[in-house]
């Protein structure tokens, strides 16, 4: 899934995006999860940990454009 710069790549992955559908609200009080999911970035050089730390700052910039489609941005998302 490539949602713009910086994840367009000419070969090799360079990060991974995980977004959790969480229809509940059952994690308010993470930074991670808000708008209905919750938000995870992986890099190629660490996949074990998700660097993301808000995901108002992490993830919202190439995600707002997606907005009326429940912030997916395509394929790859499991409900």
């Amino acid at each position: 899934m490539t949602t713009g710069n910086p994840v367009v790549w000419g070969s090799d992955a360079a990060v991974w995006f995980v977004m959790v559908k969480d229809a509940k609200g059952r994690f308010a009080s993470n930074p991670l999860w808000g708008d209905g999911w919750g938000w995870a970035l992986f890099k190629a050089d660490a996949p074990a940990k998700n660097v993301a730390v808000s995901y108002e700052a992490d993830c919202m910039g190439c995600h707002v454009p997606a907005a009326k489609g429940s912030f997916a941005g395509g394929g790859g998302i499991l409900r």
